[in-house]
């Protein structure tokens, strides 16, 4: 009896071994056949919703961004109104910043121009009380204002989250304000004699004012440079990000 119940409980338990294993096949195969399935689903998901609505609202988070910064610039531009010494202003540091921080010169020239424009009507209007469109068309004004338009330009592939660059440009900007303005001042008034003499005696003239405007634009470049990268750190998608310089 022995003899013949061997076999028989040989071949139940190799039987059950075979059914159990091809019963755990076949539900590795089924789970992995709906993970598979799962997975493709939840990946045409998600590359739907990527296209849906991450793409286009990589737009509309620039422009809001965008905007942010124009009000960051304004509200330092209108900065002038307040006391300060001579030539201690915003508007070089405004466009170096909105240049750096917009990534896009095609962005930063409108920001920088409206600043500086809003910002010189504001302090004609309080501090001089007259407004005269002769203002905005002369030479040294026109000559300034292309400056702020080539310092956005050339700020937009700058990093000036870096100490040295950030000193660097501040310094430069500064530099070239001075050879820029009194250079239009001697080119336009009749104070100064035609020819290299007067041209140098223009700059030698406004050697006592350039300390404050390098020290105006180092503070003002540091404040909205520094300022905005705390912001950024806290709230990511504030202000247009910088991260093409990591």
């Amino acid at each position: 009896m022995e003899s013949r119940g061997k076999p028989r409980l040989f071949f139940f338990i190799f039987a059950r071994h075979h059914s159990s294993e091809t019963l755990l096949i076949k539900r590795h195969h089924s789970s992995e056949i709906l993970f598979i399935e799962r997975h493709h689903s939840s990946e045409i998901l998600f590359t739907e919703r990527h296209h849906s609505v991450k793409i286009p609202m990589r737009t509309n988070d620039y422009t809001s961004s965008a905007i942010r910064v124009l009000l960051i610039c304004l509200a330092a531009s209108a900065t002038r109104i307040l006391p300060h010494p001579v030539n201690f202003g915003p508007l070089t540091a405004v466009a170096l910043f909105a240049g750096y921080r917009l990534g896009s010169w095609k962005a930063a020239i409108p920001v920088v121009l409206l600043s500086a424009f809003l910002s010189d009507l504001l302090v004609n209007a309080l501090l001089y009380q007259v407004v005269e469109a002769q203002y905005f068309l002369s030479p040294v004004t026109l000559s300034i204002y292309g400056f702020y338009i080539a310092a956005s330009v050339a700020s937009a592939r700058i990093n000036l989250m870096k100490p040295r660059t950030l000193v660097a440009s501040g310094l430069a900007s500064s530099v070239r304000v001075f050879l820029i303005s009194n250079g239009a001042v001697w080119a336009t008034s009749t104070s100064y004699p035609s020819g290299l003499g007067g041209l140098m005696a223009s700059y030698i003239a406004g050697i006592p004012f350039f300390p404050y405007t390098l020290m105006g634009d180092l503070f003002y470049l540091s404040i909205l440079v520094l300022g905005t990268s705390w912001v950024e750190q806290k709230m990511p998608s504030f202000l247009p990000k910088t991260d093409r310089f990591r």
